[in-house]
């Protein structure tokens, strides 16, 4: 599948992060605990990554969404199957998609993202960051 866009950090921030992501009710400052405590807004690249681009581990939400990541990264480079967020762009694409699923078909790692009003990325976005992803997720 062809990506929407460059795969680079920069049209991902521009063309997801910032419309998508880091808005007031999801991942902007102060993002509390439902969302994992997760500031896409000051410096998306660090929240992802870290200072030195090695990836930070996902944490655990706890009420009322009770995920476990056991350790997963939110982004690991050069394995998007293996990065929290790919998990949860993937998962809004349904029985297509390469979410690790339940017995029931649901994405283990829950509900997908972006959730703003029922939004789904189209498959080429989701693309677009698994080629960055698989590429290293480097800060360009």
């Amino acid at each position: 599948m062809q990506p929407a866009f460059t795969p680079t950090f920069t049209n991902f921030n521009q063309q997801i992060i910032l419309v998508s992501c880091a808005v007031s009710s999801c991942h902007a400052p102060p993002a509390g605990p439902a969302v994992g405590n997760l500031d896409l807004k000051t410096s998306p690249y660090a929240a992802l990554l870290g200072a030195d681009g090695g990836g930070v581990p996902a944490t655990d939400i706890g009420e009322p969404y009770n995920y476990t990541y056991n350790g997963m990264l939110l982004v690991k480079p050069g394995d998007p199957a293996n990065s929290l967020l790919y998990q949860k762009l993937a998962a809004g694409l349904g029985a297509a998609s390469e979410c690790v699923q339940t017995p029931t078909g649901a994405c283990q790692y829950g509900q997908h993202m972006p959730n703003v009003a029922g939004e789904v990325l189209g498959a080429s976005y989701v693309e677009a960051v698994r080629e960055w992803i698989a590429d290293g997720a480097k800060n360009n």
